[in-house]
């Protein structure tokens, strides 16, 4: 039964303290969804088109309406006064079955062709990352994520982010000066940050104009991978005009390259994790991709378990059926915390201080 408060744990996080090398193989390792970014004000999957699109119309309303017709064709009932937009991950999802769909195989439509509906996606994308980067800069915004890192967060975690965003970032590099690592293989001694969706400051150096000032403010992040290290878009707006290095949250995913083993990561991670906390992460039914490499990886470790042992899992979400999906995945013994992240941390400091 969910709890509507939360209660007394005794798994709840330790005070931080530094990591052995000795125990990198049973690392704590944190899940963190679109509640955790909702922390610093930026839309949840089922609000963030709506507040996407919004933003784009008031500066490119020729944009917009190319969204909003696709909009009126895949959900009929879809009205820009009511503001009922989907699901992000719902529209997107359903673009690429039209894509799919509207072929020769199956039947064309001349009102919606492959590239079309491709530039529709494109422009959906761009708003989106438009959107995210717009809240960067404010690091007024940050402070619950920070507060949740200082004080739950500690040397040898790891923490796996399926948000777009980059705050989770910014807050490790400002607690740990000298940033996380990206790589689950990398010593414990510090935090290990797997990013499987990508990064709206990440772009492939292959599709990047040669662009000498450009390519200079650049950071490298892997083979054939820049980061850009000054979040304040404004600074360099053209970046706008080139696509981020980010996975939609697609049904069927095609990775290469270093996604490819960022999965792998997310799979070995939680394969071996000693303790596992999902925060504002629901697996969402459209991400089947996420929902078979996280289900295997939690099977996995359960198997491994000594006789009589649990995997400790603590789900922190306001949203309820988060509980019955991880339950189903893990068993009994999940401790759920019907709340948000911000209530969370309220809550751990109220139990520290008794």
């Amino acid at each position: 039964m969910a709890k509507t408060k939360p209660k007394k744990s005794k798994t709840k996080p330790k005070s931080k303290r530094k990591a052995s090398a000795s125990k990198r193989r049973g690392r704590r390792v944190f899940i963190l969804g679109a509640g955790a970014s909702a922390s610093c004000g930026i839309a949840v999957a089922r609000d963030i088109l709506r507040e996407s699109m919004r933003q784009l119309a008031k500066r490119d309303a020729a944009q917009a309406d190319k969204v909003h017709d696709l909009l009126h064709y895949l959900y009929p009932s879809f009205n820009e006064e009511l503001s009922n937009y989907p699901n992000v991950e719902d529209f997107l999802n359903l673009i690429e079955m039209a894509k799919e769909f509207h072929t020769e195989a199956y039947i064309e439509s001349k009102r919606w062709p492959q590239a079309k509906l491709q530039a529709a996606m494109d422009i959906t994308l761009r708003a989106i990352t438009e959107y995210i980067w717009s809240f960067m800069a404010d690091e007024g915004r940050r402070g619950v994520l920070s507060s949740f890192a200082r004080e739950v967060i500690r040397a040898g975690d790891v923490v796996i982010s399926f948000n777009w965003d980059f705050m989770i970032d910014l807050v490790l590099e400002d607690i740990a000066k000298v940033g996380p690592v990206y790589s689950y293989s990398s010593s414990s001694d510090g935090v290990v940050l797997l990013k499987p969706h990508g990064s709206i400051d990440w772009f492939e150096k292959a599709k990047l104009p040669r662009d000498k000032k450009l390519i200079k403010e650049m950071r490298h992040r892997a083979t054939g991978l820049y980061f850009y290290p000054y979040f304040q878009i404004a600074q360099n707006p053209d970046l706008l005009n080139y696509a981020s290095f980010i996975v939609p949250p697609l049904q069927i995913k095609k990775f290469s390259g270093f996604l490819q083993r960022v999965w792998r990561d997310v799979y070995r991670a939680v394969a071996a994790a000693k303790e596992l906390y999902i925060v504002g992460y629901s697996l969402p039914r459209e991400d089947q991709f996420a929902r078979l490499v996280i289900g295997r990886a939690i099977e996995s470790n359960i198997s491994r378990q000594k006789s009589g042992r649990r995997l400790p899992v603590t789900v922190v979400n306001p949203d309820e059926h988060a509980m019955a999906t991880f339950a189903n995945l893990v068993g009994s013994g999940v401790r759920f915390y019907k709340t948000s992240l911000q209530d969370y941390i309220a809550w751990l400091r109220a139990e520290s201080e008794e």
